[in-house]
């Protein structure tokens, strides 16, 4: 019975401990735009661990392409980032002083003590602040020399892109979260998820591999979430990978990573590390974003209605193309067509607004330095 549902069954812990110790290790595009996001110690524990298990890595060549894409604007983001910190922590330190009246020099000895601490940590944690001098590509270019994979070509990636296509339709994972994306003449972007995997189905079966992924990709085509919690790997992804390469398939997160490899012996710094890449609140962000006239929650409220707008116009989009079939087979009725007038203009509103939503969700993470 459990080769039957074996996609089913988690993993025991010594076959995991067995899979840690022999599998190869995949990271996705947002653990190595990570590097940059993240405080100097927990980029070093991460880098030291990838340095660790160098004989057993492997990079996809999707996630080159990826990552070199996004890196310089990560960068930018980085750099910039501190300085909406400040400007934020001097709005919110003005606006203490006029709430009690205060008198100038007072608040200003406050901002400089504020500002000195985050260009402290800025001193300490920002890396790179220049994409033509960057120490961490460096170590990544050395660590993965010769360990990645091949690109796909145009006719590969076209099949790709329709089989996709069927794929999403049928909400089949990994991807189908990614299906409205825009795609562009050169842009993957719809489609990027789906040619990661197909890349690591290929190397786990054509170098008779296991495959451990450590992703921060947290959304719903990639794990099973149960009334918000996680509970592993999509079943149909260990599924797929067994049938098509007869080897084992697992994920962790980059927290799971670093708590799973032992890699760091300091009780302490675990803690903090831990505490970093899965945060709960962010003290810089409350201080960023309150300055700037954000309430406590707003990011949130902003994500909730994203998520509600995009759900309402992925329905719409499926209304649309079924009037669309009317029309080409001149079927529709008057009726049918104003109504389909209406999803449209509705459409067309809310995807306005889902623009809107987005670039003001970015501007709000870049002001906290989270997760982007």
């Amino acid at each position: 019975m459990r080769n039957a549902i074996r996609e089913y069954l988690d993993l025991s812990d010594d076959e995991k401990q067995q899979l840690f110790n022999t599998a190869t290790i995949v990271f996705d595009t947002n653990v190595f735009l990570n590097l940059y996001r993240r405080s100097k110690a927990t980029r070093e524990i991460l880098l030291d661990a990838m340095q660790s298990f160098q004989d057993r890595l492997w990079m996809p060549h999707q996630v080159t392409m990826e990552f070199m894409k996004n890196r310089p604007e990560v960068i930018h983001t980085m750099t910039t980032g501190y300085d909406a910190v400040i400007n934020g922590a001097e709005k919110q330190v003005d606006e203490w002083a006029r709430t009690i009246d205060a008198d100038e020099s007072s608040s200003n000895k406050i901002k400089k003590k504020v500002t000195d601490w985050i260009i402290q940590n800025r001193e300490r944690n920002l890396e790179v602040t220049d994409c033509h001098d960057d120490l961490i590509l460096e170590i990544v270019l050395d660590l993965f020399e010769g360990k990645v994979g091949k690109e796909y070509d145009i006719t590969e990636l076209d099949r790709i892109k329709k089989e996709g296509k069927d794929r999403y339709e049928k909400n089949i994972p990994p991807g189908y979260k990614d299906g409205k994306k825009s795609i562009g003449k050169d842009d993957n972007n719809a489609y990027g998820d789906l040619i990661f995997w197909l890349q690591l189905l290929d190397y786990a079966k054509d170098n008779s591999v296991d495959i451990i992924l450590v992703t921060d990709d947290q959304k719903e085509d990639w794990w099973q979430i149960l009334h918000g919690k996680t509970i592993g790997p999509r079943p149909e992804l260990k599924k797929e990978f067994y049938s098509k390469t007869h080897r084992n398939f697992h994920m962790y997160t980059m927290k799971q990573f670093i708590e799973y490899s032992g890699y760091n012996k300091d009780e302490e710094l675990t803690c903090k590390i831990e505490e970093e890449v899965a945060p709960k609140s962010m003290p810089i962000a409350e201080i960023g974003l309150i300055g700037l006239g954000y309430k406590r929650g707003t990011l949130e409220m902003l994500e909730q209605e994203l998520f509600e707008l995009t759900e309402k116009n992925e329905r719409r989009f499926e209304t649309l193309e079924g009037y669309k079939n009317l029309l080409v087979n001149d079927s529709i009725t008057p009726k049918q067509i104003q109504e389909m007038k209406n999803t449209m203009a509705a459409y067309k509103r809310d995807g306005e607004r889902i623009k809107e939503l987005r670039e003001k969700i970015r501007n709000l993470t870049i002001i906290g330095l989270g997760n982007l």
